[in-house]
């Protein structure tokens, strides 16, 4: 059966699951997927909610439009904005919900998710220049407690 060369995450029928290791990888998956599925999806994750808003012809203001004078179309549009959140719950495993519960728009999810990417990067580059200096000394060689040991 076909379906069973593809792992979890690794489908084009299925979202990619949130990796925490590799999460460039996993940005770049988690936005292609997003974008491939549909564009508006990917607009409120970047740019916020679609609001309910249409500007007054006689004061030139903007006003919301009351739920029962939305149109079909518009409350199509405003259903992105759940879509959007459902998007990225689905491909977050249960411990990441812990940073994103808080967050009230998809907008919101996707900046927290990105500054923990970010860190997650920089700490993982951080630990392993640190060790490599750790083991040699000012002019690059192998300190002699290293070099007994190898």
């Amino acid at each position: 059966m076909d379906s069973d060369k593809y792992l979890e995450g690794q489908s084009m029928q299925r979202l990619p699951l949130f990796e925490s290791d590799s999460s460039i990888y996993w940005k770049n998956r988690f936005e292609t997927y997003v974008k491939s599925e549909d564009l508006d999806l990917w607009h409120v994750i970047t740019n916020g909610d679609f609001q309910p808003i249409i500007q007054n012809s006689e004061t030139k203001l903007d006003e919301v439009i009351p739920f029962d004078k939305q149109t079909d179309d518009l409350k199509k549009r405003l259903a992105k904005n759940n879509e959007a959140k459902m998007v990225i719950y689905n491909a977050l495993p249960r411990k990441e919900y812990g940073r994103i519960f808080m967050c009230n728009t998809a907008k919101e999810i996707w900046k927290t998710l990105l500054i923990t990417l970010i860190r997650t990067d920089i700490s993982q580059k951080d630990e392993k220049p640190i060790k490599k200096q750790q083991n040699r000394t000012r002019d690059g060689k192998v300190c002699k407690d290293e070099a007994k040991s190898k």
